[in-house]
């Protein structure tokens, strides 16, 4: 089947980001007999996420299609199953296109396809390995000169490494995405970018400018009629009220958001959501609650196999459970930060050490400061506004009451106006900051360590294990006895 030169032009403008005078001719005609008008009509809209009628269109076209034709049609169905949240069907049937499209030296629709593959990477939360699927629609975009998809791919970086806390990188890239998405397209794929990067801009301490761009967003996507664009907006709205500590508005907004999305079953807007009002429960001590609603974005998150986001709502799960006295919830929290270090991004690392600290600053004001301090070694400490005001609340924190860490760093206890510490955390206390500063200083050389201490060697690995969560070593005396017996 060849295409004419009416066919050519309806598919290179769509190809080239034309979708506003696309939108207005779409709503304006109905279904048509001609097979290119056919699938000019399911790439549009699925750009508008209107899948059933994207499937519908498909169900008219005719079984034998040319190669090119196959493999666009082909590609416009993972895509459909991408929006649907079939990730797993969306990567099988994306794989084959990009065997094809390279093998006949069709660079646009191996580019395209690349690019479906890298997002599903993205959407997982996979934002390492989604960066490096980038790169060859990247490179495609640019020999090309194919300035659309180069800005969705500008966007797609930008949020990846947003993700991964590099603030500077993410920085360049929402910067070459907006510019190059506000002249090629201007309507969705530019929307989703700004919603990204207001959400960026909150981080950064811009919280005005944050608001505002959002807010907008939500404007246009509603006129749209782009609901899951317009549930980002707000739910970024509610991320930024979020960092200005106003809690209460954000689990407003966010009440609102969650009514509306289980009526659009939009799994992602819901989950990243639902992490928000969990934190923002927790910050005004409603723990059962907060507990509750982090337990429901776990469980959307691993249907969905965002490993991303059902780690974060993990940690905002056991934060408010040790807020709360929630036995072993600590000790589950310390568990956090070891897979934070072992598989987590950079930001991950950071907050999974800073929820910890908050958690136990009051009972365990020593390794709250050794957690503040380890967090404050990464980069995205300083450049993120509300991890920047958590770790001066704690250190607030453990720079008060009875027990507590003096300006040199050391443990003082001071029962001031008859408030004695706890005696059972404040000797574990003393155990922790004489072994663990006296391994530390020895660059964790214990046995240098225990002669600082005047223990010996078989004492201090005791009491390090014991630190650690683990049983002392058995006697070896009563090793014996029970043999002989």
């Amino acid at each position: 089947m060849r295409l004419t030169d009416a066919g050519v032009t309806l598919l290179a403008a769509l190809d080239h980001g034309a979708y506003r005078e696309a939108i207005t001719r779409y709503e304006s005609t109905g279904p048509s007999s001609d097979t290119v008008e056919t699938i000019w009509r399911a790439e549009v809209a699925v750009y508008l996420v209107r899948l059933d009628e994207a499937r519908e269109e498909l169900r008219r076209l005719p079984v034998s299609l040319d190669r090119d034709l196959t493999n666009r049609v082909r590609t416009i169905q993972a895509e459909i199953a991408f929006w649907d949240k079939a990730l797993d069907e969306a990567r099988e049937a994306i794989s084959p296109v990009i065997q094809s499209t390279w093998e006949v030296g069709d660079h646009q629709g191996h580019l395209r396809a690349t690019l479906l593959r890298a997002r599903t990477e993205l959407r997982r939360g996979n934002s390492a390995e989604a960066l490096e699927r980038l790169k060859e629609p990247r490179r495609l975009a640019t020999v090309l000169g194919n300035d659309f998809y180069a800005g969705i791919i500008a966007h797609c970086r930008a949020f990846a490494y947003y993700n991964l806390g590099d603030f500077k990188q993410a920085g360049h890239a929402f910067v070459e995405a907006l510019r190059l998405l506000k002249s090629s397209e201007g309507l969705r794929w530019e929307m989703s970018c700004r919603v990204v990067h207001a959400g960026f801009l909150a981080d950064l301490g811009n919280y005005d400018e944050s608001l505002a761009q959002l807010d907008d967003c939500e404007r246009v996507a509603l006129d749209l009629g782009l609901m899951d664009s317009a549930l980002f907006a707000r739910n970024n709205a509610a991320a930024t009220l979020f960092a200005l500590g106003r809690y209460a508005e954000a689990i407003d907004r966010l009440k609102d958001l969650l009514t509306w999305e289980r009526a659009t079953q939009h799994v992602y807007a819901e989950m990243s959501g639902l992490v928000i009002m969990s934190a923002s429960l927790g910050e005004l001590g409603r723990y059962d609650e907060a507990q509750s609603v982090a337990a429901d974005a776990i469980q959307l998150a691993k249907l969905s196999d965002n490993t991303m986001t059902a780690f974060d709502a993990d940690v905002i799960r056991h934060w408010a459970g040790a807020r709360a006295g929630v036995a072993g919830a600590a000790d589950s929290l310390a568990r956090l930060v070891a897979i934070a270090d072992e598989t987590a991004s950079e930001n991950q690392k950071c907050e999974s050490r800073l929820y910890f600290a908050d958690a136990i600053a009051h009972t365990q004001p020593d390794r709250a400061a050794v957690l503040c301090r380890e967090a404050r070694a990464f980069s995205i400490a300083e450049e993120h506004i509300r991890l920047r005001t958590l770790i001066e609340r704690i250190e607030a924190t453990i720079s008060t009451g009875p027990l507590r860490i003096g300006p040199n760093g050391e443990l003082v206890i001071d029962p001031k106006a008859g408030v004695w510490p706890d005696y059972e955390l404040t000797i574990e206390a003393v155990k922790r900051f004489l072994v663990l500063g006296a391994v530390r200083q020895s660059d964790g050389n214990r046995s240098e360590a225990a002669r600082k201490l005047n223990l010996t060697r078989s004492r201090l690995h005791d009491i390090w294990r014991q630190l650690h969560g683990e049983p002392p070593r058995p006697q070896r005396g009563n090793q014996l006895a029970h043999a002989v017996v």
